[in-house]
């Protein structure tokens, strides 16, 4: 071949880099291409202008080519700074940076089909794209800094224990089955999307990144965070899976990662401060060890697998995102549940203290919360009113003490344990839900307000404070029979005009003091049957606040033991087949103007029963007669039912009286 034809060989080539140089990087800056002969016999130096074609070295503004013209190797041997290198695959030799001199690339980056080049201790900056399709590459064992996308199509990377740092500019990064040793990213504003899995034999460090997308990053050594302002969606999988002892530390406050697979064969990974997940979290195999910062997941919809590792503190955080938890999430230290749209399925399972800030949660299907520790545990709602989604108490041992006020949007279960709930205040709202209880844990002040949605009762639901009913559709025992009942020790309060009841929840008034009967003056109703059962004139009264209406389908007002006082205020049994009944040891006291109207049948006064009427006559059966009831308090046709002796009747309340034990039944009443 004539020199001429090789000379416009080189021409043409030359031409072709700079026109496809041009295409992929806008910020291209416009120079010469300077073609590697190196034919200088004995001198193999990158600034020897001999051995560049037209024997002139490549400047800040040119184009570094190395093709099949070069007859011989290339030494970097001083600082170097260009615009691009190309190293064709028709090139034969190396390109090899002594150690000390510096590589510099503008924005037409650096692009390996063929040859080789080898790194050495000093540091390489591509302000542009690193690209290899074949040839060996290996890398300085210091620092080099990639400014556009990461690309490794073929041949063969060495990352010769040296650190890729990602700087500036939005980028992609797919390097196949390279390995690298250490990654640096920061980026700043800028976003990085990964394609497939980038395998780091070292640490991972973030510093500064916008979105971090896509793909894996598979990280056998320590991860290290200096981000809080990470948007991880959809979120890169940091994957820990190094078979040594692995860390990842939160370098500085509120510190985060995109998403994270921890499938550790061997060895522990250890999280040091407090560190902040943006999106899913899975954890596959290996031990743990949470530390004592926190653990919040934050950001965007996510999925949080919690796996078989124990959990230190944790905070759900999404704001108005969601999280669905899969399996069972142990948490040994705090549980906060600080913000969450849909807080969805699996289980928490809390042994230590849970705090909630959230009163706008949704938990449909709710996590469950579950308290199963075996020490003492607290649920505060942060000093106010907050949320949970579901609720479980299991306890084998200590006491769970609960404050503030506790909305719980789904379902509610005491199976076990020692509950102090005395200075808390339980709000069920939300969605159709179950309360499972007995009589082993006792309320403090109930409120029911669901709305549209119905409350299904399974056991006894015990309140030692007040019960408030605004708002409910049915509101039902499990099943028929005695399966469901409230018990009321303070005030039972009702706002909802239209509650419906299927298997009814009889409500029991045994409180030791005064409690008032309310329904909004009379507007508002109760499901099914209520019944008195007090200590008879010790035990206080049960007093109206206005006027009484028990609508509902075969409804029985049952005063067991103890006083009923209308105070003035009109009583109606107006449900079909619904009765009034006082047993023996119960009393009714009215004035002459309260009014008693059933629809069906009579007040019925059972042997051993007393009216008082104002406050002094008293009429006691069997010492009255019905027909001497008649007309009290403007009520007629009093019925007295059963057969009893003198001997029966209650003695007078103004002595000490000895309580007798009722066994109350399902009785009706009226008055004409």
């Amino acid at each position: 071949m004539g020199r001429a034809q090789t000379i416009r060989q080189r021409f043409i080539l030359a031409l072709y880099v700079t026109a496809v140089a041009a295409v992929s990087s806008p910020a291209l800056v416009t120079g010469a291409t300077r073609t590697w002969e190196g034919d200088t016999p004995g001198n193999s130096n990158w600034s020897t202008s001999s051995n560049w074609v037209g024997n002139a070295v490549p400047g800040s503004g040119d184009i570094a080519l190395f093709d099949g013209t070069a007859t011989g190797n290339c030494v970097i041997n001083s600082n170097v700074s260009v615009a691009g290198i190309t190293i064709a695959n028709t090139f034969p030799g190396s390109l090899t940076q002594s150690s000390g001199s510096t590589v510099t690339v503008g924005s037409t980056g650096l692009s390996i089909a063929g040859g080789t080049f080898v790194g050495s201790d000093s540091t390489i900056t591509i302000n542009g794209p690193f690209a290899q399709s074949g040839g060996v590459f290996t890398s300085t064992s210091g620092n080099m800094n990639i400014l556009r996308n990461f690309t490794i199509s073929g041949g063969t990377f060495n990352h010769n224990n040296g650190t890729i740092t990602h700087t500036s500019y939005d980028k992609t990064m797919n390097i196949g089955s390279a390995v690298l040793k250490n990654l640096v990213i920061a980026t700043g504003g800028n976003s990085l999307t990964t394609t497939g899995t980038v395998t780091i034999a070292g640490d991972l460090t973030i510093n500064s990144v916008n979105y971090m997308n896509g793909g894996t990053m598979a990280v056998a050594g320590n991860v290290v965070s200096n981000d809080s302002n990470l948007i991880g969606y959809p979120g890169t999988v940091i994957l820990f899976n190094g078979t040594g002892n692995q860390t990842w530390t939160a370098g500085v406050t509120g510190a985060m990662v995109p998403s994270v697979d921890i499938n550790k064969p061997s060895g522990t990974l250890t999280l040091v401060g407090s560190n902040n997940v943006f999106n899913h979290w899975t954890h596959t195999a290996g031990n743990v060890d949470c530390g004592t910062g926190t653990l919040t997941f934050l950001g965007y919809d996510k999925t949080v697998t919690p796996g078989t590792m124990t959990y230190g503190n944790v905070t759900y955080d999404s704001g108005g995102n969601s999280i669905t938890t899969n399996g069972t999430m142990t948490v040994n230290g705090t549980f906060t549940l600080k913000s969450v749209n849909y807080m969805n399925s699996g289980t928490i399972a809390a042994k230590g203290n849970v705090v909630t800030m959230d009163n706008a949660l949704i938990g449909y299907p709710g996590t469950i919360i579950e308290f199963s520790g075996t020490g003492n545990q607290s649920l505060s709602a942060n000093g106010g009113y907050n949320l949970v989604p579901s609720m479980t108490i299991n306890k084998p041992s200590g006491t769970l003490t609960m404050t503030d006020s506790i909305g719980v949007f789904n379902n509610f279960t005491y199976t076990a344990g020692t509950v102090d709930a005395s200075a808390c205040t339980v709000k069920f709202v939300g969605y159709d839900k179950t309360i499972t209880s007995t009589a082993g844990m006792v309320f403090s002040n109930v409120e029911v307000a669901t709305g549209g949605n119905s409350v299904t009762i399974a056991g006894a639901l015990k309140c030692s404070g007040n019960f408030t009913l605004t708002s409910v559709n049915y509101f039902q025992a499990a099943s028929s029979g005695t399966n469901g009942a409230l018990y009321v020790g303070g005030n039972l309060t009702s706002a909802d005009t239209s509650v419906n009841s299927w298997y009814g929840v009889p409500i029991i008034l045994d409180g030791s003091g005064d409690q008032l009967l309310d329904t909004a003056g009379g507007t508002a109703v109760f499901p099914r049957n209520i019944t008195i059962n007090k200590v008879r004139c010790t035990g206080g009264e049960v007093k109206l606040a206005g006027n009484l209406r028990l609508n509902q389908s075969s409804q029985t007002l049952t005063v067991a033991e103890g006083a009923l006082n209308l105070q003035g205020y009109s009583l109606t049994v107006s449900g079909s087949g619904a009765k009034f009944i006082v047993e023996q040891g119960g009393i009714v006291k009215l004035d002459t103007g309260a009014i008693i109207t059933t629809p069906m049948y009579y007040p019925e006064l059972r042997c051993g029963s007393m009216v008082i009427v104002n406050g002094g006559n008293t009429y006691t059966y069997p010492s009255n007669t019905a027909a001497q009831l008649s007309g009290v308090g403007s009520n007629t046709n009093w019925t007295t039912t059963g057969t009893c002796v003198l001997a029966d009747t209650p003695s007078s309340c103004s002595t000490a009286e000895k309580k007798k034990v009722i066994q109350w039944t399902e009785v009706r009443n009226r008055a004409s």
